[in-house]
């Protein structure tokens, strides 16, 4: 490629730089990269528009190693309008090279040319960038494009065997590749493909052993070698193969031979930092995995090696940066989520250990990683899921039964089989001779799950004698003496842990749950603070402090700020930035959620949560049109996921683009059949449509999917009563309540049944189900709603009572007993709407109703105040300025009442309250 772009670049300058250029190639041609790449800088310095110098210098910066200012040079050259064939299907490798397929996929998959040549190295790299998104038919289909412009394009026919391979077909993958070494037998990239070829086959029958026989790989490498001395990956295949065969002295051979030839490329250097790793010289393979990380800062082989020195070197929060940045780009990479489980443990983080795991672990019949299970296992320990931890260590014992610690493996299947004695005294030898914490970690969980907190408590101390100085067992042991109810122990033994480690999260996280239980925000609140000021980059001592805030009745704004220096001190920290986002959407702020959401995507490109965040953003401040854009990005790179195609069929439906929306929601169901989000959506957007009967077919479905639960047949029972089809309503909704999470069958039931005039029978079920279910909230709450909707103040006042005594903070019951008190005239609404607002800040509603309280209560300024907050909030509801005019009629300020009135009457019959509008005004006139 690169002597055919060196030509093409002779063409099109001035005597003086076609000479330079030409001066380039040769040295090229000598072998000396270095020399054409300055001969090339110096002449763009000359002429910084000549674009056939920045093509050439972007493919030979490409074939050194260094993707990221390759791509520089070549989109230089596409402004400077050299001719697309020469230029994009260059700059589609670079883009591979620097791990952006979904980049190429979204910029170049509809791009074709006359040139057969450069169209079949296109559509090859998009076949590439296709298998690497894990879109084998899309990569299939590009690869049959390449082929048919250009049969025998050699990239095109072996990327071909490798998508065979990976497709399962491993024998007619390498027989692709014979083929083709038989037509090429000088073909680098074949032999080396043939290489990799066998070692899938020989791994695949040798099975969890390993490789037996690798003479024919090394021969098949080392081909390619003779053929092409300089060829990196044929290099790193065989380094990577003697280090899998435990032989350091051929691996160091191979990466001597290697530094020879190609001292400054960067696999070189990567190699030399895994070298270093392995010797333990940590600080060395440090200094090399981030040189290499400031040119190609999207690497995933760079960012897990990296992240992995790092945990070494006891700094899990750096870990977290790398490893969260090589999981967003591949999440996929199994190496990525254990590393970054660990740093999540070593970060005292076990709630976020186990999200990470949870593709690893969550099934149980699939689920085959013994090191992800155990890791699990140790974040569910420190959860105080003892009974988890120990299941998921049994599960890790029957995959490793030849691991280098089979005792503790062989005493987990003794206690799987029921031998629980004989299990916890070979845990205990175990633990007792072993300097590792393994088998500790399984001993205290196997007695947790016992609930035989003493033994417990005494494995703890072993545990601790071994780690004197780290917080992990007295941490532990605060948590048993939490579940024997002794507080004041575990409280105690949670301030030793963060004497021992400060900044040890779940220790400090305890302790303020245990001050807040006590009604001690403030105390909570301070121990947040001083673990953020001795570590101002704890993201989750940050998100706490926000949603200690937040549930101490602190304001939106306040919270927000919290959340932002969450962002601002970990730029990087998806969490954080999900957070924030969060919060604005749930306190109707859609504004500045898209404008966080923004500011999120440009530190992190093209990370999957957040681009469904703002996507709903945007919806919600009514820009269904980038939405859409914004979830063809998603499907574009996660299309085996539902979620993009669910994200686009709701920014359809509010485009009100309902055929467009109907063939999203399809489209999810066949990538997740039986994603019940996708199948109550397809559901909403049938009936939408007027479509009955498709909807009914997918309620249906749900119910053959999941006889045992109430969601199928609830939904039935819903779409007839959309229908006003109360009588067919009726048995789907009866056999919801008998199902053991009914939901809200019975308040479904119970109105169906008033609808068809059986008042008798719907009071029969609701003092049944009371009976059977008093502390039911939802129940309780729409007895309320309907007792309000008879006007019976009094009989809905009763139950909202009676949902406060199952939850005294159960915020929208608190509001409604404040109005109910307001428009009876009874004293003492104020304390409710206070509470209520205290319950759930920043909701209009529920201020409205403290406003009106304050009013009550002859605080007219504070009733202003409040409600000038209410429409600032919600600034286009008349409803909120009407009372907003009666509370400055209150306070006398006639002036100000008329103003907010002068708008209301403008609305004229838009706003159905014209009558008081009119009373208010009248009144002002005395």
């Amino acid at each position: 490629m690169l002597a055919s772009v060196l030509a093409l670049g002779l063409s099109g300058c001035g005597k003086s730089q076609g000479d330079r250029l030409a001066q380039a190639r040769k040295l090229v041609d000598k072998k000396d990269r270095a020399g054409a790449i300055i001969q090339l800088k110096s002449v763009i310095q000359e002429a910084p528009k000549l674009g056939e110098a920045r093509l050439m210098l972007g493919t030979l910066l490409l074939d050194g190693g260094d993707a990221a200012a390759a791509e520089i040079e070549l989109r230089r050259a596409l402004e400077l309008q050299l001719p697309e064939p020469q230029v994009v299907p260059v700059l589609a490798r670079a883009l591979l090279a620097a791990g952006k397929a979904a980049l190429l996929v979204q910029q170049f998959d509809g791009v074709t040319w006359p040139d057969a040549q450069a169209t079949a190295e296109l559509k090859t790299a998009l076949a590439q960038a296709h298998a690497t998104l894990g879109n084998l038919p899309a990569a299939r289909e590009s690869l049959d494009r390449a082929l048919r412009a250009a049969p025998q394009y050699e990239p095109a026919l072996l990327l071909r065997a490798r998508v065979t391979a990976v497709g399962g077909d491993l024998p007619g993958a390498l027989q692709q590749v014979n083929d083709l070494l038989a037509r090429s037998p000088g073909s680098a990239d074949g032999w080396l493909l043939k290489g990799d070829m066998l070692g899938r086959q020989q791994a695949a029958a040798a099975g969890a052993a390993g490789v037996a026989d690798t003479t024919e790989i090394v021969q098949a490498y080392r081909q390619s070698l003779q053929l092409r001395p300089d060829h990196p990956a044929a290099h790193a295949a065989l380094i990577s193969l003697h280090l899998a065969q435990r032989d350091a002295d051929a691996a160091n051979a191979q990466f001597e031979a290697m530094r020879k030839v190609l001292p400054k490329h960067p696999q070189t250097r990567l190699f030399e930092g895994q070298m270093a790793f392995l010797k333990g010289d940590l600080p060395r393979a440090r200094e090399l995995f981030q040189l290499l990380l400031r040119s190609a800062p999207d690497n995933l082989m760079l960012l897990q090696s990296a992240g992995a020195v790092e945990l070494r070197l006891n700094a899990p929060a750096q870990a977290e940066v790398l490893l969260s940045k090589a999981l967003q780009l591949a999440p996929g990479a199994v190496a990525s989520r254990r590393l970054l489980a660990q740093s999540y443990l070593s970060l005292g983080q076990p709630t976020k250990a186990l999200a990470v795991l949870e593709p690893l672990v969550g099934n149980a019949k699939t689920a085959n990683d013994a090191e992800a299970l155990t890791l699990a296992a140790q974040a569910r320990l420190l959860t105080g899921d003892g009974a988890q931890a120990a299941a998921l260590f049994e599960r890790a014992a029957k995959l490793r039964p030849d691991d280098p610690k089979v005792r503790t493996a062989v005493a987990l299947s003794h206690l799987s089989r029921g031998q629980g004695e004989q299990a916890i005294a070979e845990l205990q030898t175990v633990a007792s001779s072993d300097a590792g914490i393994t088998a500790d970690m399984a001993l205290i969980s196997t007695h947790l799950r016992r609930k035989a907190y003493e033994p417990a408590l005494a494995a703890i101390a072993a545990l601790d004698r071994k780690q004197p100085t780290r917080a992990l067992a007295p941490h532990l042991r605060g948590q048993v003496l939490l579940l024997k109810r002794d507080t004041a122990g575990a409280r105690q033994a949670f301030e030793q842990a963060v004497g021992r480690e400060p900044t040890y999260y779940p220790s400090v996280a305890s302790l303020a749950g245990l001050d807040y239980l006590e009604k001690k925000p403030d105390a909570a609140r301070a121990r947040f603070d001083t673990l953020i000021k001795a570590d101002p980059r704890n993201g989750a001592a940050r998100l706490a402090a926000a949603e200690l805030a937040s549930r101490t009745g602190a304001g939106r704004e306040a919270v927000a700020k919290l959340l932002d220096e969450a962002v601002k001190a970990n730029p990087g920290d998806a969490t954080a930035r999900l957070a924030l986002v969060d919060h604005h959407l749930a306190t109707s702020n859609a504004k500045a959620a898209l404008v966080a959401a923004q500011a999120a995507l440009a530190q992190l490109p093209d990370h999957f949560e957040l681009l469904g965040r703002q996507g709903r953003a945007q919806i919600a401040t009514g820009d269904h049109q980038q939405a859409v854009t914004t979830y063809n990005r998603m499907v574009a790179l996660q299309g085996k996921s539902p979620l993009g195609y669910l994200g686009l069929a709701e920014a359809q439906m509010a485009g009100n683009d309902l055929g467009a929306a109907s063939r999203s929601v399809k489209r999810a169901l066949e990538v997740a059949p039986d994603d019940l989000p996708a199948q109550r959506l397809g559901i909403t957007v049938a009936l939408r449509q007027k479509q009955p009967a498709q909807a009914l077919a997918l309620a249906r479905e749900v119910q053959r999917q999941r006889p045992d639960q109430a969601v199928g047949y609830l939904l039935e029972g819903e779409i007839e009563s959309v229908n006003q089809r109360w009588d067919a309503a009726l048995p789907p909704l009866r056999k919801a309540v008998t199902k053991a999470d009914p939901a809200q069958a019975p308040e479904r039931l119970h109105h169906v049944l008033g609808q068809l005039g059986k008042t008798a029978e719907a009071d029969a079920l609701a003092a049944s189900w009371l009976k059977d279910h008093p502390r039911d909230m939802l129940f309780l709450f729409y007895l309320g709603d309907i007792a309000l909707g008879r006007k019976d103040l009094a009989g809905a006042e009763q139950r909202y009572r009676a949902v406060l005594e199952v939850n005294p903070e159960h915020a929208l019951s608190l509001n409604n007993i404040a109005w109910l008190m307001l428009e009876q005239k009874k004293p003492g609404a104020l304390p409710y709407a206070e509470r209520a607002v205290k319950a759930a800040p920043d909701q209009p509603a529920l201020m409205d109703t403290l406003a009106m309280a304050y009013a009550a209560e002859n605080q007219a300024d504070k009733a202003i105040a409040l409600q000038k907050r209410v429409l600032e909030l919600r600034p286009e509801d008349p409803f909120l300025r009407l009372n907003l005019a009666r509370f400055y009629v209150q306070a006398g300020e006639k002036r100000l009442a008329k103003a907010e009135l002068d708008r209301l009457a403008v609305l004229g019959d838009r706003f159905p309250r014209q009558d008081q509008v009119d009373a208010l005004l009248k009144g002002l006139k005395r």
